[in-house]
């Protein structure tokens, strides 16, 4: 049995290229029965109802009262959200729509010139959640989702908010930045899950406050690469950073405190889960 085989392994999600996004979100909806569509733009609720005719559950959610006039088959129980939500993607803010089946969620986000990102994530925790809330018909307004930063912008922020910070709680950081935040990390309220492969476990191995990620293989796939999904709490803000080895990929606040304090208790799981530092852990060379 090869260590894969034997670790507990889940894909949380996934960046596309816009062209293979949308087919993937083609390819999901021809195999599903049920289906929540909201505040998508024109042009791809035209392009996905007809995949969705004939569905057992289907709940639609227009952007404005003018595209009931402009789409044509929209079924009896279609509504106009009660909530804009949006997304600062490199400065930029973006319409956040809403595509969710059983086995997945994505987050397109578009202006009215073009679709700018597909944002998939596949975690069950995640997903039972967002079906049981419905946001966009449960809340009203203007409501901003994550703030999606350029990646050097990105990490000069959390470093000018960790020198701050009273509460630090970090799962699986790069390890050069972990380095960098240790300082202010240890003057803070913190808990660290490291890397398994982090060498700064030989540095902490005797503080009860720090511990090591589980044997579980938790990715996302950016750029068509595995990559380590990391998260920081500083005080009531959390970032998630996905990384591998030397690289970072991307950098994202979230904005929306319903989400962020949702997804902080993932660290509360993670810190359950994880392994107590020993004089000789050993530091592992794989993802």
């Amino acid at each position: 049995m090869t260590l894969d085989q034997a670790r507990y392994v889940l894909k949380v999600g996934e960046i596309f290229e816009i062209p293979k996004g949308l087919a993937q979100i083609e390819e999901d909806l021809h195999h599903s029965r049920k289906a929540r569509l909201n505040n998508l733009p024109p042009h791809l609720f035209a392009r996905l109802l007809p995949l969705a005719a004939g569905y057992k559950s289907l709940e639609l959610g227009l952007g404005d009262e003018s595209q009931r006039r402009d789409l044509q088959g929209l079924p009896a129980n279609t509504k106009v959200v009660k909530s804009q939500w949006y997304q600062i993607f490199l400065g930029e803010k973006l319409h956040m729509g809403e595509i969710l089946t059983p086995t997945t969620l994505y987050h397109v986000l578009w202006n009215e010139e073009t679709i700018r990102r597909i944002f998939q994530v596949t975690d069950p925790g995640f997903l039972e959640f967002v079906w049981k809330k419905n946001f966009m018909m449960r809340l009203e307004d203007e409501q901003i989702y994550a703030t999606v930063f350029d990646r050097i912008e990105g990490l000069d922020v959390i470093r000018a908010k960790a020198e701050k910070a009273t509460v630090f709680r970090a799962c699986v950081l790069p390890p050069g930045l972990l380095s960098d935040l240790l300082p202010f990390a240890l003057r803070a309220d913190y808990r660290i899950i490291t890397s398994r492969k982090d060498p700064i476990i030989q540095q902490l191995r005797a503080d009860p406050e720090v511990r090591s990620g589980s044997e579980a293989k938790i990715f996302f796939v950016y750029g068509g690469e595995e990559s380590n999904v990391g998260s920081l709490r500083l005080n009531h803000e959390l970032f998630s950073i996905f990384w591998r080895d030397d690289k970072i990929f991307n950098v994202m606040r979230y904005d929306s405190l319903i989400f962020g304090n949702f997804l902080s208790r993932v660290f509360d799981a993670a810190w359950k889960y994880s392994k107590k530092l020993t004089a000789t852990h050993p530091v592992s060379s794989d993802l």
